[in-house]
């Protein structure tokens, strides 16, 4: 997988109602917070970008069990969480970000391809929360259109 077009971009800081899991579990987190009472929709909601969070660590222990995964949805300022879901903000800051395209079930190789390139482009990852912010609807987009923005925050 060829990792092309990286960009350095700002992220501002974000509201997130999240279910959380570990990290060698993610489709927890997913199935949990998807089979929540009004979830769908809240998804489908254009003022609503859905996305996983998981610590810088993760680059480096992969997908450990001490550490965390969220399945996100990113509210905007004002808009109430849906209940029963915890919510925090992540800090903006900058960020190196790669648009993927294809299969969710492919995203771990998106990941080992981002990180190798990473780990050649002279960037120093900061501490915080890597993202990938899915960018269309699985239910109405074949797998291999799917798009991901994956960021690492950076110093």
């Amino acid at each position: 997988m060829e990792v092309t077009d990286v960009e350095v971009t700002e992220l501002p800081a974000m509201r997130r109602a999240y279910v959380r899991a570990d990290m060698s579990r993610p489709g927890d987190a997913w199935n949990e917070i998807s089979a929540m009472p009004g979830i769908p929709e809240a998804m489908a909601r254009p003022d609503i970008t859905v996305a996983s969070a998981f610590p810088t660590d993760a680059l480096t222990k992969g997908q450990s069990a001490d550490l965390f995964y969220d399945a996100s949805l990113v509210l905007p300022e004002g808009a109430e969480a849906p209940a029963g879901l915890p919510e925090e903000r992540s800090e903006g800051g900058r960020f190196v970000r790669w648009g993927y395209t294809g299969p969710y079930d492919n995203m771990g190789d998106a990941w080992g391809a981002f990180t190798s390139w990473f780990a050649t482009s002279g960037h120093e990852a900061a501490p915080g929360l890597c993202f990938e912010m899915y960018r269309n609807d699985p239910r109405d987009t074949a797998p291999a259109d799917l798009r991901t923005d994956l960021y690492i925050p950076i110093a």
